[in-house]
C-alpha cells in the first residue's frame, strides 16, 4: 500500500523525542491538540519539564492524553473524565474551582478553552504505569497549579515563571463571565 503524506505532516527531524521519566515536575505546556470528541479522539497535551526532580529530566517532554466525556458513558466515569480535564484547566489557570461551581449553581456546565493552556505552567507527578504490555509515564490526577499547596515540594523554575508573567493570554480579559 502506498501512503501519500501531506507536505505539512513531514517532521523537521527524525530524532526520537526525549521523554521524561518518573518524578515530580514543573511543566510548561508547549502544544495542545483538543481532538474531536465526537470522533472519540483524546485531547493531547505536550509539555516540557522545566523544573523539579530528578534534574536529569529537565528539558525532556511528556505527552498526556485526556479523554473527553461521552454522552453514553457511565455517569460516574463521565464525571471522572471531566474532573481530570478540569483539574488540568485549573492547574494551568484558565478557570477556577469557583467559576466551575458558579456554573453548576446556574445549572450550566463550565466552558473551557483549553488552547489557552499553551505556554502556561503546571506541576505534576509522573508515575510509571504498565498498559497493554508497554511501560509509560502518566500524570493521572496528580496535576496541580504551580502555587498550590501540592506543589510546595517541587523545585519550580522561577526564571521561566517570571518570563511567563503576563505573556500568556488572559482567559478572562474583557469578559464578564466565561459562562
Amino acid at each position: 500500500m502506498t501512503v501519500q503524506f501531506d507536505s505539512d505532516s513531514v517532521p523537521d527531524s527524525f530524532d526520537s523525542a526525549d521523554f521524561a521519566g518518573a518524578g515530580q515536575f514543573h511543566f510548561r505546556v508547549s502544544a495542545l491538540d483538543e481532538g474531536v470528541p465526537s470522533e472519540n479522539q483524546s485531547m493531547k497535551v505536550t509539555s516540557e519539564v522545566i523544573g523539579g526532580a530528578p534534574a536529569s529530566e529537565l528539558g525532556k517532554i511528556h505527552i498526556e492524553y485526556f479523554n473527553h466525556p461521552k454522552a453514553d458513558q457511565d455517569p460516574e466515569k463521565k464525571k471522572n473524565t471531566a474532573k481530570r480535564q478540569l483539574i488540568f484547566a485549573i492547574a494551568c489557570g484558565v478557570t477556577t474551582e469557583e467559576e466551575i461551581e458558579a456554573a453548576r449553581q446556574q445549572g450550566k456546565g463550565p466552558q473551557v478553552d483549553f488552547n489557552l493552556c499553551v505556554d502556561r505552567h503546571f506541576c505534576g507527578e509522573l508515575q510509571t504505569e504498565e498498559y497493554q504490555g508497554k511501560v509509560r509515564q502518566k500524570l493521572g490526577y496528580r496535576i496541580f497549579g504551580v502555587r498550590s499547596e501540592q506543589a510546595k515540594g517541587i523545585k519550580l523554575n522561577e526564571v521561566e515563571l517570571a518570563k511567563q508573567g503576563d505573556s500568556a493570554a488572559d482567559p478572562f480579559d474583557g469578559a464578564d463571565s466565561v459562562f
